[in-house]
């Protein structure tokens, strides 16, 4: 009877020690440390991020060939920090939570979204720069690939993708 105790005692320990360490997606699909999701473009011009930080993101995400006046030699990265799992899950549950809210994709996880420390691009000011991959399947990407430029305030952020892409901001 003891050792039944003892057992469960460490079973409901062990599911909130597991829960406090690896939390779910809340009922919409955020975790439970709430943010707001933003385009790149959006956060800059709310005024979340700086100028600066738009150089930092576009060195982080391959773009300094495209930004050399201001991006050279003399520009020193501000370090991206790492990408922690904790973190990966609150972007991923972001992301599904914005396609739940499209027609036919109610049930989307944030399992079908994978964040990487390669499309992590940083945190400033407390909000989290990063690029997702659908690794679910369920969107439709053609078989040609195009080249996608967006430019936010003369810094210019490229991509060569199936679609139409951004940098989201969740902070």
């Amino acid at each position: 009877m003891k050792k039944l105790k003892r057992f469960s005692i460490f079973i409901l320990v062990s599911l909130l020690l597991f829960s406090l360490l690896f939390p779910a997606c809340g009922t919409n699909n955020q975790s439970e440390g709430e943010g707001t999701l933003y385009t790149l473009a959006q956060a800059y011009e709310e005024g979340l991020i700086t100028r600066e930080h738009l150089l930092n993101i576009a060195y982080y995400q391959g773009s300094a060939e495209y930004n050399q006046d201001e991006i050279n030699e003399n520009f020193t990265p501000q370090p991206k920090g790492k990408l922690t799992a904790n973190v990966s899950l609150q972007l991923r549950c972001a992301i599904a939570d914005m396609h739940r809210s499209y027609k036919g994709y109610e049930n989307v996880t944030a399992e079908g979204f994978s964040v990487t420390e390669t499309s992590y691009y940083g945190c400033y000011n407390g909000y989290h720069a990063f690029f997702f991959e659908d690794v679910s399947g369920i969107s439709y990407y053609p078989d040609w690939i195009h080249n996608y430029q967006e430019e936010i305030d003369g810094i210019v952020f490229y991509f060569t993708f199936p679609r139409e892409q951004t940098i989201y901001v969740y902070g």
